[in-house]
């Protein structure tokens, strides 16, 4: 692999004519007007007016990034055919009952607390829950939606649509990135890549933060190389500041790269024997680093992370994550300390969505149920009851509102019985744990093994045999080509180690991503989403590999 001495960007000062072939004229002609019409009908001229004046500063940056005409031509064509996807999706979801296009939770609840939020700075009532709220109230890209729909008024396809553009400013740091590590036609390959990616395009045409998170990520990693070219410190400066806004979309993606760049400038420094003279930049941005870490709760560098503490954060996490779902992991339980003795009344969450036990009154008979320590308590028309069913270790039992739990091992305590909440939304199945099932060395047993299952899924999941709705048979598609692109970025890694070795944080940062997801994520639905934070840097270390195949080799002609 060899490193570019001079960078794409400072070569085009004054960027090539772009050629005007009259068939891809007439082409993209024909693409926009159907994009602007179709965006004028969903969200209106201001979506429209919106969408040509980001399409005309995207291709102008493509200019100036590229000598050839093939990422302004890239750019003006994936432009429109994703706003024409937008637009079609977001008039297809209204016809069949989803309002504002939203398909997932997560769409619905942006657009919805963004659009309360506009009418409270409007001086309206509205009703916001500020503590109960105030994890998507905190987060950037709601404020941002919530300032544009302050501006025009709620409108769903204006966010889309600057989605689709944060997917193509992706795009052209993907480029500026690929040709500076790889050369041109490996660039060629990496934002055709990004643009296809079919996931990409779904959560780019969609109301997530995911695109945003994205473009700060992969502008991070852009600035970063381009620091290991060039030797400025402005590229440092980059990193820093987007790192600050990172911090404020996706929190273990900016703890990830918190990380990796201070280890960046140091390993440029040491593999170029400059060590010494990039020290006082080192120093700066490890300060910097570290500060927004601890600005951000997790401690200078992350020090309030590494504590056995955390580990029982994540097995909270994952089973938060897995309750309910029809795509969890690993059924997730919520450990309950219960000392031989102690009495427990079961609850139903005011918010469950458990169906009631058939054949059962509104206020069943109580139950009781002596059980052992480790026991695993889930409630009677739960998804968690439906796939009961003994492990190592564990035995379970299955209640209903109203029964008593008593643990075995001395007398029933006589004082008032504990509630055991059961079955409300997101509240994961209760297992009983004794205190040592919180010390470090059961902590990290636990830990330990269920590191080989997290990394399965998070390298492989959702697999073949798991498919079982029509979502999930569009799903394998798209990890049919993450599996091409996994294989292809391994054999570029093995062909090319000895440089990747010398600037690893390519690498570095999409393992971490995977590592995280595999000890965090306990449903494969949010792991798939979530995986979109790797995927553009495996593409840029798929690439080289990819550009010998004889189709994308012909790229090398323009």
């Amino acid at each position: 692999m060899k490193v570019r001495t001079r960078a794409p960007l400072q070569e085009t000062t004054t960027p090539a004519r772009l050629a005007l072939p009259r068939d891809r004229v007439a082409a993209l002609a024909a693409l926009s007007v159907v994009a602007s019409v179709l965006l004028a009908v969903a969200g209106g001229l201001i979506a429209a007016a919106l969408a040509l004046a980001l399409g005309a500063g995207l291709v102008a940056w493509a200019r100036r990034s590229s000598r050839t005409s093939f990422l302004p031509w890239l750019i003006a064509f994936s432009y429109a055919a994703h706003v024409i996807v937008l637009a079609s999706a977001y008039l297809v979801l209204a016809e069949l009952g989803h309002p504002g296009g939203s398909i997932t939770g997560d769409d619905r609840a942006y657009f919805d607390l963004a659009s309360r939020l506009a009418a409270h700075l409007h001086g309206q009532d509205v009703a916001i829950n500020w503590s109960a709220e105030a994890y998507l109230i905190n987060n950037y890209f709601v404020q941002l939606e919530a300032a544009v729909f302050f501006l025009i008024g709620p409108n769903g396809p204006v966010m889309e649509v600057m989605n689709v553009a944060f997917l193509h400013a992706a795009a052209i740091l993907v480029w500026d990135l690929t040709s500076l590590r790889f050369g041109a036609i490996p660039a060629k390959v990496s934002a055709l890549g990004v643009l296809l990616y079919p996931s990409l395009t779904v959560w780019s045409v969609l109301n997530l933060k995911d695109t945003l998170a994205l473009l700060l990520a992969l502008t991070v990693l852009w600035a970063l190389t381009r620091y290991t070219v060039e030797r400025g410190a402005r590229w440092l400066v980059v990193a820093v500041a987007t790192l600050v806004v990172l911090a404020g979309v996706r929190l273990y993606v900016f703890l990830l790269l918190a990380l990796l760049v201070p280890l960046g400038v140091a390993v440029d420094g040491v593999v170029n024997h400059r060590f010494r003279r990039i020290l006082p930049q080192l120093a700066l941005t490890t300060a910097a680093c570290g500060a927004l870490m601890a600005v951000s709760g997790s401690g200078f560098l992350g020090l309030n992370l590494f504590r056995f503490e955390t580990l029982a954060s994540i097995e909270e996490e994952r089973a938060f994550l897995g309750a309910g779902t029809r795509t969890a992991i690993d059924p997730g339980f919520r450990p309950v300390v219960a000392k031989p003795g102690d009495r427990f009344v079961v609850v139903q969450g005011a918010t469950s969505s458990a169906s009631p036990p058939a054949n059962t009154a509104a206020t069943p008979t109580a139950r009781v149920f002596v059980v052992d320590p480790s026991t695993r308590i889930v409630l009677e028309g739960s998804p968690e009851a439906a796939q009961v069913h003994d492990q190592a270790g564990h035995q379970t039992v299955v209640v209903r509102p109203n029964d008593i739990v008593v643990v075995s091992g001395a007398a029933p305590s006589t004082s008032a019985p504990k509630a055991l909440s059961l079955g409300g939304e997101r509240e994961p199945a209760i297992e009983l744990r004794t205190d040592d099932s919180l010390a470090p060395n059961a902590l990290v047993g636990r830990t330990l093994t269920y590191v080989p299952i997290g990394l399965a899924y998070a390298l492989l999941a959702p697999f073949p045999w798991a498919i079982a709705t029509g979502s999930d048979a569009a799903a394998m598609g798209d990890m049919l080509v993450w599996y091409a692109v996994v294989f292809c970025a391994a054999l570029t890694v093995w062909r090319q180690r000895a440089d990747i070795a010398r600037q690893p944080l390519l690498l570095l940062y999409p393992l971490g991503i995977l590592a995280i997801l595999s000890l965090v994520e306990g449903n494969v639905g949010t792991l798939f989403r979530h995986r979109a934070m790797a995927i553009p840097a495996v593409i840029v270390l798929a690439s080289p590999t990819l550009s010998r195949w004889p189709l994308l080799r012909r790229l090398g002609g323009e």
